[in-house]
């Protein structure tokens, strides 16, 4: 971090492609940490190249590669200008959210934490909260049971009141797991989503 801007382009930028580039898949996972850090510091053609190196990441035929990947774009997320967060990194999230590997799916509950805040709320509406509700019924218990885990801290990422009130269903789906541990991550959070809703939207469709 101490570093002046151009040595990061001249020493850290070629690390990270050789180990994003590199046939061995540890190299792959390692670079998926780095980009945060040189991202902000690089020049706008090398953020250029940086952005297309971590979309290859997300698409690795490695799951521990993509589960890497997932594990560090909310971190990346949060230094990407909007319009190439929209147009380059939501669709591998989304794809991510969806990965066939269910190590990767519980990673991107998180990561839907720091996306959410980065959107507006039509936004949200529109790409966050079909998400959720597919996390919601995934047929993995740790997805799930990740998702009651953080799910105060996406009402409070997505921030409306609208979107809030259509997540009560998902949420009262939780607490009617089939697992207990998913009934049981669930219940310990309801203190904080009672706070989170209107009155009458506890009452009527959580008691």
């Amino acid at each position: 971090h101490g570093l002046p801007p151009e040595h990061f382009e001249e020493h850290l930028v070629p690390l990270l492609e050789r180990l994003a580039k590199g046939d061995w898949f540890t190299g792959r996972c390692s670079s998926c940490g780095l980009f945060s850090v040189a991202y902000p510091r690089v020049s706008l053609s090398v953020k250029t190249s940086l952005r297309s190196l971590f979309v290859a990441l997300c698409s690795d035929e490695t799951p521990m590669v993509r589960r890497s990947a997932i594990n560090h774009l909310g971190n990346f997320a949060k230094y990407i200008e909007k319009t190439h967060l929209k147009s380059e990194l939501l669709p591998m999230f989304t794809k991510l959210a969806q990965d066939d590997q269910d190590s990767v799916r519980l990673l991107a509950v998180e990561t839907s934490v720091t996306i959410g805040s980065r959107l507006s709320s039509d936004e949200n509406t529109e790409i966050l909260l079909p998400l959720i509700r597919n996390m919601a019924q995934d047929k993995s218990w740790k997805v799930r049971y990740m998702l009651a885990e953080h799910f105060c801290e996406l009402c409070e990422a997505i921030d409306v009141q609208l979107t809030k009130t259509e997540l009560v269903p998902a949420y009262v789906g939780l607490l009617k797991d089939t697992e207990i541990e998913v009934r049981t991550a669930a219940a310990k959070k309801i203190t904080g989503v009672c706070s989170l809703f209107p009155e009458e939207t506890y009452i009527n469709q959580m008691l």
